[in-house]
């Protein structure tokens, strides 16, 4: 059964590449890396729904890259754990569903130079897919298109820090180098499809890998 999205793994990652590195750690070449980071809630006809999204913008190749999920449980059910003469292990089991984008759009995105702001707008198009609540197999997939937005401000203290790293050239050789990185408590509103969404656990992050 399916109980974690790739959104999560997404965000765990990006955590990993934002935080402090072990003196002369090896990264894979200069980096100019800015990035929001926020979970989301929202409610669509009395149902709640809660998401992870990760929005990077590689300034350094000009790539920029999002990636968003949500889900929710859907209708209850007594289970009889595949033995329907034995009522001592029915238990009670739940949908699980949830939408994952299969193209994302970036319409709008900004960030301010000391990171204190950041705006984003996105737009998805993906399957709705929802799981069994005893078997957690597929029972539904449905298209659809949804809007986010998400704007942000700092709240809290902004963490700054770096480490020496050496920068692999790609050609066999290396570059001593310095992993500088800045890290911003955020807080902030959000949409989906025009619908207010609860901002948690937001944040604001910048990373620059330079040779020395």
């Amino acid at each position: 059964m399916r109980r974690l999205s790739a959104g999560l793994g997404t965000a765990v990652l990006l955590l990993t590449l934002f935080a402090p590195t072990a003196a002369a750690d090896t990264v894979t070449g200069p980096a100019d890396l800015v990035a929001m980071t926020a979970g989301y809630s929202f409610v669509d006809r009395g149902q709640t729904w809660s998401g992870f999204v990760v929005i990077e913008d590689d300034r350094l190749h000009g790539i920029r890259t999002a990636s968003i999920y949500f889900a929710g449980s859907g209708a209850s059910r007594l289970c009889d754990a595949e033995t329907p003469d034995d009522p001592s292990d029915d238990y009670v089991g739940t949908e699980y569903i949830e939408f994952d984008p299969t193209t994302t759009r970036i319409t709008d995105f900004s960030v301010r130079p000391d990171l204190t702001a950041g705006k984003v707008s996105l737009s998805l198009n993906g399957v709705r897919q929802r799981f069994d609540a005893c078997l957690g197999v597929l029972v539904d997939a449905r298209k659809e298109h949804h809007t986010f937005t998400m704007a942000l401000k700092a709240d809290g203290a902004q963490e700054v820090g770096s480490d020496a790293v050496v920068i692999d050239n790609g050609d066999g050789t290396t570059s001593p180098g310095t992993q500088r990185f800045w890290f911003q408590p955020a807080a902030g509103k959000g949409t989906l499809d025009g619908a207010a969404a609860t901002v948690t656990d937001a944040s604001i992050q910048k990373v620059l890998t330079t040779r020395n």
